[in-house]
């Protein structure tokens, strides 16, 4: 049995392409205070969107993700290939 600790609460997490699924993600770990909303970053291509996230949690959106601890890819199959290159 591997026995994991848990180090999530250090890290800063980023969510690209906060669509439904991330957002749940987001909302589950935010309610079960796994992590805080100053650790979580996201984005999305649509700017209501980001701000409807950032409302709603509390949480930061940038385009810098790239430099954080862990960035979760939270995208559909059809809509990978708009977003990650």
């Amino acid at each position: 049995m591997i026995v994991m600790t848990n180090d999530v609460k250090n890290m800063h997490l980023a969510f690209i392409g906060c669509g439904v699924m991330g957002e749940s993600m987001i909302a589950g770990l935010l309610r079960k205070g796994i992590v805080g909303p100053q650790k979580v970053w996201a984005s999305h291509p649509r700017a209501a969107r980001r701000e409807e996230l950032s409302e709603k949690y509390g949480i930061k959106l940038s385009h810098r993700l790239a430099q954080l601890t862990v960035s979760l890819l939270s995208l559909t199959p059809r809509d990978q290939h708009r977003r990650v290159a």
